[in-house]
Protein backbone atom coordinates (compact mmCIF):
# COMPACT_ATOMS: atom_id res chain seq x y z
CA UNK A 1 0.00 0.00 0.00
CA UNK A 2 2.84 2.39 0.79
CA UNK A 3 4.40 1.58 -2.58
CA UNK A 4 1.17 2.50 -4.39
CA UNK A 5 0.70 5.70 -2.39
CA UNK A 6 4.25 6.94 -2.93
CA UNK A 7 4.24 5.97 -6.61
CA UNK A 8 0.97 7.79 -7.27
CA UNK A 9 2.15 10.84 -5.33
CA UNK A 10 5.42 10.98 -7.29
CA UNK A 11 4.04 11.28 -10.82
CA UNK A 12 0.55 9.80 -10.92
CA UNK A 13 1.63 7.09 -13.37
CA UNK A 14 -0.14 3.72 -13.16
CA UNK A 15 1.89 1.02 -11.39
CA UNK A 16 2.31 -2.11 -13.48
CA UNK A 17 1.57 -5.43 -11.83
CA UNK A 18 5.07 -6.87 -12.48
CA UNK A 19 6.51 -3.91 -10.55
CA UNK A 20 4.27 -4.66 -7.61
CA UNK A 21 5.18 -8.34 -7.69
CA UNK A 22 8.86 -7.44 -7.85
CA UNK A 23 8.50 -5.12 -4.86
CA UNK A 24 6.69 -7.81 -2.86
CA UNK A 25 9.48 -10.27 -3.64
CA UNK A 26 12.07 -7.82 -2.30
CA UNK A 27 10.31 -7.02 0.97
CA UNK A 28 9.06 -10.57 1.48
CA UNK A 29 11.06 -13.17 -0.51
CA UNK A 30 8.71 -15.90 0.65
CA UNK A 31 5.95 -14.32 -1.49
CA UNK A 32 7.60 -14.99 -4.84
CA UNK A 33 4.80 -17.22 -6.05
CA UNK A 34 2.47 -15.37 -8.45
CA UNK A 35 -0.70 -16.54 -6.73
CA UNK A 36 0.48 -15.22 -3.39
CA UNK A 37 1.32 -11.77 -4.77
CA UNK A 38 -2.09 -11.66 -6.46
CA UNK A 39 -3.70 -12.42 -3.08
CA UNK A 40 -1.70 -9.63 -1.39
CA UNK A 41 -2.76 -7.15 -4.08
CA UNK A 42 -6.40 -8.17 -3.63
CA UNK A 43 -6.10 -7.62 0.13
CA UNK A 44 -4.56 -4.19 -0.47
CA UNK A 45 -7.50 -3.29 -2.70
CA UNK A 46 -9.89 -4.06 0.14
CA UNK A 47 -7.84 -2.06 2.65
CA UNK A 48 -7.61 0.98 0.36
CA UNK A 49 -11.39 0.98 0.17
CA UNK A 50 -11.98 0.53 3.90
CA UNK A 51 -9.28 2.88 5.23
CA UNK A 52 -8.82 5.60 2.62
CA UNK A 53 -12.05 5.54 0.64
CA UNK A 54 -9.94 4.92 -2.43
CA UNK A 55 -10.22 2.30 -5.16
CA UNK A 56 -7.08 0.53 -6.34
CA UNK A 57 -8.38 0.14 -9.88
CA UNK A 58 -6.95 -2.51 -12.19
CA UNK A 59 -6.53 -1.45 -15.82
CA UNK A 60 -5.24 -3.20 -18.92
CA UNK A 61 -2.38 -1.25 -20.47
CA UNK A 62 -2.91 -0.53 -24.14
CA UNK A 63 0.07 -1.34 -26.32
CA UNK A 64 1.34 0.84 -29.12
CA UNK A 65 0.81 -0.39 -32.63
CA UNK A 66 3.79 -1.71 -34.53
CA UNK A 67 5.03 0.46 -37.36
CA UNK A 68 5.60 -0.42 -41.00
CA UNK A 69 4.64 -3.78 -42.49
CA UNK A 70 4.34 -5.37 -39.04
CA UNK A 71 1.80 -2.81 -37.86
CA UNK A 72 -1.04 -4.54 -36.01
CA UNK A 73 -3.07 -4.31 -32.81
CA UNK A 74 -1.82 -6.25 -29.84
CA UNK A 75 -3.97 -9.11 -28.61
CA UNK A 76 -5.78 -8.81 -25.29
CA UNK A 77 -3.68 -11.61 -23.81
CA UNK A 78 -0.58 -9.47 -24.30
CA UNK A 79 -1.86 -6.55 -22.30
CA UNK A 80 -0.12 -5.73 -19.03
CA UNK A 81 -2.17 -5.22 -15.91
CA UNK A 82 -1.59 -1.99 -14.00
CA UNK A 83 -3.13 -0.13 -11.05
CA UNK A 84 -4.18 3.42 -10.24
CA UNK A 85 -5.75 4.96 -7.15
CA UNK A 86 -9.17 6.57 -7.61
CA UNK A 87 -11.19 8.40 -4.99
CA UNK A 88 -14.55 6.82 -4.16
CA UNK A 89 -15.91 10.08 -2.76
CA UNK A 90 -18.65 11.90 -4.63
CA UNK A 91 -17.51 14.71 -6.92
CA UNK A 92 -19.30 17.23 -4.68
CA UNK A 93 -17.45 16.13 -1.54
CA UNK A 94 -14.16 15.87 -3.41
CA UNK A 95 -14.48 19.41 -4.78
CA UNK A 96 -15.35 20.78 -1.35
CA UNK A 97 -12.73 19.10 0.82
CA UNK A 98 -9.97 17.58 -1.31
CA UNK A 99 -9.50 19.10 -4.75
CA UNK A 100 -7.10 21.97 -5.28
CA UNK A 101 -7.66 24.65 -7.96
CA UNK A 102 -4.90 23.13 -10.09
CA UNK A 103 -6.70 19.78 -10.02
CA UNK A 104 -9.71 21.32 -11.76
CA UNK A 105 -7.45 22.96 -14.34
CA UNK A 106 -5.68 19.68 -15.05
CA UNK A 107 -8.95 17.78 -15.47
CA UNK A 108 -10.25 20.51 -17.76
CA UNK A 109 -7.15 20.21 -19.93
CA UNK A 110 -7.48 16.41 -20.00
CA UNK A 111 -11.11 16.67 -21.10
CA UNK A 112 -10.34 19.15 -23.89
CA UNK A 113 -7.44 17.10 -25.27
CA UNK A 114 -9.35 13.80 -25.09
CA UNK A 115 -12.32 15.48 -26.80
CA UNK A 116 -10.06 16.72 -29.61
CA UNK A 117 -8.71 13.19 -30.05
CA UNK A 118 -12.26 11.80 -30.09
CA UNK A 119 -13.69 14.20 -32.69
CA UNK A 120 -10.63 13.55 -34.86
CA UNK A 121 -11.60 9.90 -35.22
CA UNK A 122 -9.71 8.39 -32.29
CA UNK A 123 -6.25 9.69 -33.07
CA UNK A 124 -4.77 13.06 -33.94
CA UNK A 125 -1.46 14.18 -35.40
CA UNK A 126 0.68 16.20 -33.04
CA UNK A 127 0.83 19.23 -35.34
CA UNK A 128 -2.95 19.21 -35.67
CA UNK A 129 -3.42 18.93 -31.91
CA UNK A 130 -1.20 21.94 -31.29
CA UNK A 131 -3.02 23.83 -34.02
CA UNK A 132 -6.35 23.31 -32.25
CA UNK A 133 -4.91 24.08 -28.82
CA UNK A 134 -3.33 27.22 -30.26
CA UNK A 135 -6.81 28.48 -31.12
CA UNK A 136 -7.61 28.15 -27.43
CA UNK A 137 -4.60 30.22 -26.45
CA UNK A 138 -2.48 27.19 -25.53
CA UNK A 139 0.86 27.17 -27.37
CA UNK A 140 3.40 24.38 -27.26
CA UNK A 141 6.26 26.82 -26.64
CA UNK A 142 4.53 28.41 -23.66
CA UNK A 143 6.52 27.53 -20.55
CA UNK A 144 4.54 29.74 -18.18
CA UNK A 145 0.86 29.57 -19.08
CA UNK A 146 -1.07 31.38 -16.29
CA UNK A 147 -3.13 28.26 -15.54
CA UNK A 148 -1.31 25.33 -17.12
CA UNK A 149 2.34 26.25 -16.55
CA UNK A 150 4.68 24.52 -19.00
CA UNK A 151 2.22 23.28 -21.62
CA UNK A 152 4.59 20.84 -23.33
CA UNK A 153 5.42 19.19 -20.01
CA UNK A 154 1.74 19.03 -19.13
CA UNK A 155 0.98 17.16 -22.36
CA UNK A 156 3.86 14.80 -21.58
CA UNK A 157 2.29 14.28 -18.13
CA UNK A 158 -0.91 13.09 -19.80
CA UNK A 159 1.16 10.40 -21.52
CA UNK A 160 2.96 9.40 -18.31
CA UNK A 161 -0.36 9.10 -16.48
CA UNK A 162 -1.78 7.11 -19.41
CA UNK A 163 -4.52 9.44 -20.54
CA UNK A 164 -2.78 9.60 -23.93
CA UNK A 165 -0.50 7.42 -26.02
CA UNK A 166 2.11 9.13 -28.20
CA UNK A 167 3.20 7.08 -31.21
CA UNK A 168 5.65 7.66 -34.00
CA UNK A 169 4.10 7.91 -37.45
CA UNK A 170 6.52 8.04 -40.40
CA UNK A 171 5.15 10.14 -43.25
CA UNK A 172 6.97 11.31 -46.36
CA UNK A 173 10.29 10.27 -44.89
CA UNK A 174 9.78 12.36 -41.76
CA UNK A 175 9.16 11.26 -38.21
CA UNK A 176 5.76 12.52 -37.12
CA UNK A 177 3.88 11.83 -33.93
CA UNK A 178 0.25 11.27 -33.19
CA UNK A 179 -1.85 10.86 -30.06
CA UNK A 180 -4.66 8.49 -29.16
CA UNK A 181 -6.61 7.85 -25.96
CA UNK A 182 -4.90 5.47 -23.53
CA UNK A 183 -6.56 3.14 -21.04
CA UNK A 184 -6.99 5.70 -18.27
CA UNK A 185 -8.90 8.10 -20.51
CA UNK A 186 -11.13 5.26 -21.68
CA UNK A 187 -11.82 4.31 -18.05
CA UNK A 188 -12.42 7.78 -16.61
CA UNK A 189 -13.78 9.49 -19.73
CA UNK A 190 -15.93 6.96 -21.61
CA UNK A 191 -17.06 7.89 -25.10
CA UNK A 192 -20.57 8.86 -24.03
CA UNK A 193 -19.18 11.35 -21.48
CA UNK A 194 -16.87 12.91 -24.08
CA UNK A 195 -19.71 13.09 -26.61
CA UNK A 196 -21.94 14.80 -24.04
CA UNK A 197 -19.20 17.34 -23.29
CA UNK A 198 -18.69 18.14 -26.97
CA UNK A 199 -22.44 18.45 -27.64
CA UNK A 200 -22.95 20.76 -24.66
CA UNK A 201 -20.10 22.98 -25.76
CA UNK A 202 -21.39 23.19 -29.34
CA UNK A 203 -25.01 23.82 -28.34
CA UNK A 204 -24.22 26.55 -25.88
CA UNK A 205 -21.57 28.39 -27.87
CA UNK A 206 -22.10 27.83 -31.58
CA UNK A 207 -20.41 31.08 -32.61
CA UNK A 208 -17.98 31.65 -29.75
CA UNK A 209 -14.49 30.36 -30.39
CA UNK A 210 -13.42 31.49 -26.94
CA UNK A 211 -15.58 28.97 -25.11
CA UNK A 212 -13.10 26.09 -25.09
CA UNK A 213 -10.40 28.54 -24.07
CA UNK A 214 -12.47 29.31 -20.96
CA UNK A 215 -12.83 25.58 -20.29
CA UNK A 216 -9.07 25.14 -20.32
CA UNK A 217 -8.33 28.22 -18.22
CA UNK A 218 -11.03 27.62 -15.63
CA UNK A 219 -10.66 23.83 -15.46
CA UNK A 220 -14.39 23.24 -16.17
Amino acid sequence: MRYMLFSQYRDGAPVQKPKLSEHLSKVAPELKRAKVSTYVIAEAQVKFNEIFGVEMKELSRKQQKKTGAARTNMQVSELTKEYVLKSLLSSKVRRQFIDRPEDHTFRGFVMVVVALVSVSGGEIEEDTLWKHLGKLGVRQDDESHPKLGNVRKLLDKLCVQRYLMREKDIKEGQDKFKYSAAERAEDELPQEKVDKYVIEMMRGHDDEDETENAAVQNGN
